[in-house]
């Protein structure tokens, strides 16, 4: 299980937060898609993740290989989740597209069925980034951690990584630009 941020440091993210205050009205959708399979012991952290965003302009889709267990029926008592899609596929790449086919919004995440978000502000943060520059995508720090303990890190995942070429896990995109590109 990890969790992510948008920013290395408490003190980044405060700066960054007291950057935005004087800002105008951010109006990006945000789509995150989250793909699952069997994932009843986890999926509710995540869910709740989305939840308490301050962000409020977000789509939630999830993406189900068809579940055996109680995972459908927790989705499906949040109601911020726009779309549940839940049917057999290809595995969870499969999954993932489905979900950025089925999105409408601007920018388009990832956020997997046994992960969440750090804080309440992420996406704020994220929606942010994209409306003040001219960014086509964003990425952030991964921590680890265990199940039975959400704020002991064991692990993590610099966003630094990408300086070396290295895909990172935690991407946000201004997707229809990608889609575009790819025939997605």
């Amino acid at each position: 299980m990890f969790l992510c941020g948008l920013s290395g440091s408490k003190q980044n993210s405060s700066i960054f937060l007291n950057s935005l205050s004087g800002s105008k009205k951010i109006s990006l959708k945000i789509s995150i898609i989250t793909p699952t399979f069997n994932s009843a012991g986890t999926i509710k952290d995540t869910l709740q993740s989305i939840a308490t965003q301050s962000y409020k302009e977000v789509e939630h889709i999830i993406v189900d290989g068809m579940s055996t267990d109680n995972t459908l029926n927790i989705a499906s008592t949040f109601p911020h989740v726009s779309k549940i899609i839940s049917e057999p596929d290809l595995g969870i790449f499969d999954a993932m597209n489905k979900g950025i086919r089925s999105s409408t919004g601007d920018i388009v995440g990832i956020l997997n069925s046994d992960d969440y978000y750090a804080h309440d502000k992420v996406l704020e943060y994220v929606a942010a980034a994209f409306k003040n520059n001219s960014l086509d995508a964003i990425y952030g720090n991964v921590y680890f951690v265990k199940p039975d303990n959400l704020v002991k890190i064991v692990r993590d995942y610099s966003s630094k990584i990408l300086d070396s070429g290295c895909l990172h896990l935690v991407t946000l995109l201004r997707i229809r630009h990608f889609c575009q590109e790819i025939d997605l």
